[in-house]
């Protein structure tokens, strides 16, 4: 492939500029005093400059995209060995600076020949909004900070953020973009805002650096190109209202209704009723029984309370996600049959372990069939295997109207439901307390770490819950194949 000289020439010249605004941001930061988070945020927004004009100026996305990998590289290597403190000093444990480039390349490699306006408007979220948010917060000198994961945030600069996307995307689309009426452009650009927004929010450890980026470009592409302008924004205020009403009942964390409104928002917005209707029984049936036995799993010191968290809704939604995604972009029934039998699974389980907790009954482990206490993971009861079942058969006669598809489904979740009780009993990271002598799934009881037992560490009761919704998706791709 040969290169216009005039893409070398912009990509010399957009080296040096970078080159120049390290060595000026360096200089602020030792004879000025300057934060380094502020510096790092000033040559963040420097570099969106260079990135967000490129698709105007450059012919092809080798040059953009190899200069991204070589950075991401090279940021890599900084942070280990302790270089360009300009854009490394962080108050905060962040591989941020390499997810940057990293974004960008993905972006551009996706981006580039069928939608360049896509990619601008994630830099825009990404290098000006991101970057707003944090210059704003640094500034400020006593912002109102919120935590919803590991990273503390702050009120005003999550709001200078949503401010500087809106106006970013919306100026991009009027600008660069076809001929679209400023209503529909002030859609987009509110729903592509408000969702790069919420996941700043709830993303540790700068991998907002692509989640934001990667988040707000499905947004405009969708809203741009398919006709689901209405739906999702439809569906980001149901979404919001749903969340902020379970967040009130304390059914959610607050990274739990984040999450939550980004997965409303995508399975109404681009799948209408059919496709969130079987989440939304599973999320409401479950918080509500969840209350019902609250008082018996604080005695039995359970993990999981019914405050649901981030991790919870992605264990939950996230695999559901990822099918109505393919069955979104590689229209097929099946995949909707696929997915209610993962509604279908992950409903048991919940209902499975509310009931059988509310009402009692001899637990025993799914394996040996030796009675275990209430609580441990892979006992079941008989109580709790009649919940399993009611909740499957909801999900399923509720999506779909064909009586042996339907009982197909409800055999599928409650063998789901099962599956994960065994994985439960077989390889959950099961802990012992060394002050109590308690067997628990916490990491830490009694103010002091705990031993672990049995099991994979990385095997907690999220990644069971992902698996066993797998099982009941996978269990019923073979009954409509084989």
């Amino acid at each position: 492939m040969t290169i216009p000289l005039e893409d070398w020439i912009y990509a010399s010249v957009a080296s040096l500029t970078l080159l120049i605004t390290l060595g000026f941001g360096e200089w602020l930061r030792r004879s000025k005093n300057w934060p380094a988070e502020v510096t790092r945020k000033m040559i963040h927004v420097s570099t969106g400059i260079l990135i967000y004009f490129a698709p105007l100026y450059l012919s092809s996305f080798v040059i953009p995209f190899a200069v991204g990998i070589f950075f991401a590289a090279v940021n890599f290597v900084a942070i280990h060995r302790g270089l360009l403190k300009v854009i490394h000093a962080s108050n905060r444990k962040s591989y941020g600076t390499v997810y940057y480039p990293l974004s960008f390349s993905l972006l551009t490699l996706i981006c580039w020949d069928s939608s360049p306006l896509v990619l601008m408007c994630a830099m825009v979220a990404l290098a000006f909004g991101d970057g707003a948010a944090g210059i704003v917060g640094s500034w400020m000198n006593k912002p109102h900070e919120y935590r919803v994961c590991a990273d503390k945030k702050s009120v005003e600069g999550s709001f200078a953020m949503g401010l500087v996307c809106f106006a970013g995307i919306a100026l991009t689309l009027g600008i660069f973009g076809d001929r679209m009426s400023w209503n529909r452009i002030a859609e987009i650009a509110f729903v592509a805002s408000v969702i790069a927004v919420v996941m700043e929010a709830v993303s540790p450890f700068g991998l907002d650096n692509i989640t934001v980026p990667f988040s707000a470009a499905c947004i405009v592409f969708a809203m741009t190109y398919a006709t689901a302008a209405e739906h999702l924004l439809i569906g980001l205020f149901l979404a919001t209202a749903v969340s902020a009403a379970a967040y009130y009942l304390q059914m959610l964390s607050a990274s739990g209704a984040m999450g939550a409104i980004v997965l409303g928002t995508l399975f109404f917005g681009l799948g209408g009723w059919p496709w969130t209707l079987p989440l939304l029984i599973f999320f409401i049936s479950g918080s509500l029984l969840s209350k019902l036995g609250q008082k018996q799993k604080d005695a039995m010191e359970m993990e999981k309370g019914s405050r649901r968290d981030l991790a919870q809704v992605f264990a939950n939604g996230g695999l559901p996600l990822m099918v109505f995604l393919a069955g979104y972009f590689y229209p097929m029934e099946v995949w909707f049959y696929i997915f209610v039998a993962i509604c279908a699974s992950v409903t048991a389980d919940t209902w499975a372990t509310e009931i059988g907790t509310f009402f009692g009954g001899i637990p025993r482990n799914i394996i040996n069939w030796k009675q275990v206490k209430p609580g441990v993971s892979g006992g079941i009861t008989f109580q709790g295997t009649c919940g399993a079942l009611v909740g499957s058969g909801l999900i399923a006669f509720t999506a779909i109207q064909d009586l042996k598809l339907a009982l197909t489904i409800t055999l599928c979740g409650l063998f789901g439901s099962l599956w994960d009780s065994l994985l439960g009993a077989a390889w959950q990271a099961q802990y012992e307390c060394a002050v109590c002598g308690i067997s628990t799934e916490r990491k830490n009881h009694c103010e002091s770490w705990t031993t672990r037992r049995k099991g994979f560490a990385w095997m907690d009761n999220d990644a069971v819950n992902v698996l066993g919704g797998a099982t009941g998706g996978l269990t019923m791709f073979l009954f409509l194949n084989f």
